[in-house]
């Protein structure tokens, strides 16, 4: 699960916390299995160092830019 966004994401802007929040309520509720659910955030124009950092520091966390998607821009 996961936005997109044309801007540069950061953590800091509450993306990633309000995944993690869907994610933890999803799990609360019971009804689906999450541990294996990743957070996606999808960029058009990148990601900056504290998203990458975060997506460095978890394999939980994907950054998906444009080359990421289409393979090449």
């Amino acid at each position: 699960m996961g936005p997109v966004s044309g801007v540069r994401v950061c953590p800091r802007c509450g993306i990633l916390r309000h995944l993690k929040h869907i994610r933890e309520l999803i799990t609360q509720a019971g009804r689906y299995d999450t541990t294996c659910t990743r957070l996606l955030c999808f960029s058009g124009a990148g990601f900056n160092d504290k998203a990458q950092a975060a997506a460095e520091g978890s394999p939980r966390i994907q950054l998906v830019d444009l080359v990421g998607l289409y393979g090449q821009v």
